[in-house]
């Protein structure tokens, strides 16, 4: 499946039933199979990044769907196997932390100098002590 999610490059909808349905064996093995969620983790950070989202305006809420799927994954191994992603944590809470910030429904492409008028937050740059703080 890993192999579809690759030739599907533009192909917002197959990528999302793919995301779709890893999280739904997830949902059935994910106590059981640690393997999936380490060989899909690098697509779930190339999906739901920032960046990935502002560049990919022109398929807006597909981007949106797509980063959605992949973050139900991620929600299923937190909840049903949490040990199989502890050595993932700070990729995982940054990429959490930037999306909190991250709106889709603000326009990006508008704004010239997005970063330095509407960044007030770091999009975890602070992740090392966040993580020190919450462990």
């Amino acid at each position: 499946m890993l192999g579809l999610i690759q030739s599907a490059e533009n192909q917002y909808d197959s990528k999302i039933v793919y995301f779709s349905a890893i999280n739904s064996i997830g949902k059935a093995t994910a106590s059981k199979n640690a393997s999936l969620i380490e060989k899909i983790l690098p697509f779930i950070f190339r999906f739901t990044n920032e960046n990935y989202l502002i560049e990919n305006m022109s398929d807006y809420d597909k981007c949106n769907e797509l980063a959605e799927a992949c973050l139900n994954i991620l929600e299923t191994y937190i909840l049903k196997n949490s040990a199989s992603l502890k050595q993932n944590i700070g990729g995982i809470i940054g990429t959490a932390l930037a999306l909190v910030q991250y709106d889709p429904n603000f326009s990006y492409d508008t704004v010239e100098d997005y970063d330095n008028e509407y960044n007030d937050y770091d999009a975890g740059k602070n992740i090392k002590s966040f993580y020190l703080f919450i462990s």
